[in-house]
């Protein structure tokens, strides 16, 4: 059965082998030109299978294919809607919020998932000058904590430079402890904000 699996989704034909006095039959399955598994049909006679058996089967892989395609589709339409759904009430609440612990409150409703243990909010401040832009850590949320803490925390971008970096495009780092894309003063703010 391995090597007509084999057969079939390295080689996406259609070609009956006998293993052992038993003869196999194994149809990819694929779709938009690309094998991703294979139907594997068993006989426990060694027999010949008609023109008419191997088309049926691979018009039964050829329907297994679209259905997983739709199952897939409706999966990820789900998590869209979903996402969408948590945006909406996500940006509902930011533009009934009054102060930045409404924010994050309206954020940690809205979108958390169960990965997410930590979520700042940190504002520039208006007034800084553009080459000492001051931060300000607003608020915080942490994972067991109903209502977001208010820190109202201040840093100069020069102390942190996370800052400055954020301001030209997103970072994303994986594990604060250990993400080699932050500075060691960034990761120490970032992973100790609500307890500074």
């Amino acid at each position: 059965i391995d090597e007509a699996v084999n057969e079939a989704t390295t080689k996406s034909e259609v070609k009956p082998i006998s293993v052992d006095g038993q003869s196999v039959v194994s149809v990819p399955i694929e779709l938009r030109g690309e094998v991703f598994g294979a139907l594997t049909m068993q006989d426990n006679a060694d027999r010949q299978w008609t023109e008419d058996e191997l088309a049926t089967l691979q018009a039964v892989a050829a329907q297994v294919a679209q259905s997983l395609e739709a199952a897939r589709l409706l999966q990820e339409s789900e998590v869209s809607l979903q996402e969408t759904m948590g945006l909406y009430q996500a940006s509902r609440g930011i533009a009934a919020a009054q102060t930045p612990a409404e924010v994050l409150q309206s954020i940690s409703d809205s979108i958390i998932s169960p990965a997410i243990d930590r979520i700042v909010l940190a504002l520039i401040i208006p007034d800084s000058p553009k080459d000492n832009l001051t931060a300000e850590v607003a608020a915080a949320w942490e994972r067991g904590v109903e209502t977001p803490s208010v820190i109202s925390n201040r840093w100069a971008a020069a102390q942190i430079p996370l800052i400055g970096s954020q301001l030209v495009e997103p970072l994303i780092a994986n594990d604060v402890a250990t993400a080699t894309n932050l500075d060691p003063v960034s990761r120490h703010v970032f992973a100790n904000v609500i307890k500074i």
